[in-house]
């Protein structure tokens, strides 16, 4: 499974989405919108994204529940 953080620097919100994935045994590969200019116009205002190959699944905050039904699905 391939897990993408869409963050940027100085993201309390997505300091915590990296936290709760860890605790879930996932590391995501970070990826900050800030380098790249379509990314940022992507997502500018709703860091942190989490996408799961490669489809964008969440955004802002997460609640365990919803991570849970997700990993059990795939």
């Amino acid at each position: 499974m391939d897990v993408v953080l869409y963050t940027r620097r100085g993201c309390q919100l997505c300091d915590e989405m990296d936290l709760l994935l860890q605790r879930h045994g996932i590391t995501a590969r970070k990826v900050d919108i800030d380098s790249d200019e379509a990314l940022q116009e992507k997502y500018d205002t709703v860091i942190p994204v989490v996408s799961f190959d490669g489809r964008d699944r969440f955004r802002g905050r997460i609640s365990d529940v919803l991570l849970k039904r997700l990993l059990e699905n795939t």
